[in-house]
């Protein structure tokens, strides 16, 4: 981050620093950053260089599964017409008054 704030890149060093995967690598570069993308990663580190973490690399988190919520039995044909059945049916408007 301090290379960035020299050559005018960033404002503050205290801001992190996350290094995206957009356009094309053609050098070998060695990148230390707060943050990279996936896409990141992969290009610099195909292109032969090297990445590395200031505070350490991220902790994968795990993926939580939801419970499965018990699904609700489907009502009977003659429960759901029954319903809509009762349902008021929708008043027309009122016409406005001129005035």
């Amino acid at each position: 981050p301090e290379a960035l704030k020299a050559v005018g890149l960033i404002r503050k060093v205290s801001v992190d620093v996350k290094v995206l995967g957009v356009g094309e690598l053609t050098k070998t570069l060695s990148v230390s950053a707060h943050g990279f993308s996936k896409s990141a990663v992969e290009k610099i580190e195909a292109a032969g260089g090297k990445v590395s973490w200031l505070r350490g690399e991220p902790v994968k988190k795990r993926k939580r599964h939801k419970a499965a919520k018990p699904t609700a039995p489907e009502p009977d044909e003659t429960e759901a017409e029954a319903e809509t059945e009762t349902e008021p049916e929708a008043s027309e408007p009122a016409e406005e008054a001129e005035g």
